[in-house]
């Protein structure tokens, strides 16, 4: 007779923080940026409602904390997301602060780049996969949708960079473009969400009797989910009210990619799945 025997999957996901930016509140508002209630009650003492930019303009602005995910515990070590690219470059305004850079935030946790065997970009925006080239040990996975947008952006899509194209076409050869939802290894798999990009997924992380959702930018802020209140910087608005909703009436936990309350919640910095 035949035995099965139940593998408790037990992970650990560590968010990092790697930069801070500066966003203006209209390109993240649906509404005006005289109604303030998203910022105020989303950002808190980082929203600024006169803050002064290097050009001399002062508009309503808040604080961004752009976050990298480590998943250990599983069959591999994962990353999720690279943040900017570690040298400055001009394509945005007032420019990303970064905290460090990311082989030594890895240091803190006792990873290396080369124990890295597996890259998930939840889309490709500059803030999410500008230090691919850093883990020469990883495949990637990347949405075909994502890919078509990001390789060759026309000029008018809003946060694609062809300059910043080069960070995937350097790891092509070793990345796995998924059409929809895909399994990646027991206990992580990829949904395909869209809205936010054509491309846009989601990683979902199930361990014993949890199922967590690191959402990329469908969901950067807790408000976003609670509320079901999307920001303005989407591809396909009706594609993010559907993902958000697919993801809190499916998932225990939604972790968002821009919200400082991800270290509020968890200050020893482990979220256990």
């Amino acid at each position: 007779m035949a035995k099965v025997y139940h593998i408790i999957m037990s992970f650990e996901i560590v968010p990092l923080l790697t930069a801070r930016v500066m966003s203006e509140l209209r390109s993240i508002c649906l509404f005006p940026p005289s109604d303030h209630r998203f910022a105020t009650e989303a950002f808190g003492e980082r929203f600024y409602e006169n803050f002064k930019w290097s050009d001399g303009r002062v508009e309503a602005a808040v604080s961004l904390p752009v976050i990298m995910w480590y998943i250990g515990g599983g069959a591999e070590k994962i990353i999720v997301d690279t943040s900017f690219e570690e040298k400055p470059y001009p394509d945005l305004q007032d420019g990303p602060k970064l905290e460090s850079s990311i082989s030594d935030l890895l240091k803190k946790i006792g990873v290396s780049p080369d124990e890295i065997k597996t890259v998930i970009n939840t889309h490709l925006h500059s803030d999410h996969f500008g230090n691919n080239e850093l883990f020469t040990n990883a495949n990637f996975v990347v949405q075909k949708d994502e890919m078509d947008v990001a390789l060759s952006p026309e000029p008018w899509m809003p946060f694609y960079f062809e300059s910043q194209s080069r960070h995937i076409r350097s790891v092509i050869g070793k990345t796995r473009v998924v059409d929809g939802d895909a399994k990646i290894m027991p206990g992580i798999s990829v949904i395909k969400l869209g809205g936010h990009t054509p491309g846009s997924q989601a990683v979902i992380v199930e361990g014993e009797g949890k199922r967590v959702a690191i959402a990329g930018d469908v969901v950067p802020t807790y408000f976003n989910i609670d509320h079901m209140w999307p920001t303005g910087n989407y591809w396909n608005l009706m594609d993010v009210l559907k993902a958000m909703k697919e993801l809190k009436d499916q998932c225990d936990e939604v972790l968002p990619s821009h919200d400082w309350k991800i270290f509020e919640k968890y200050p020893e910095g482990v979220i256990r799945v």
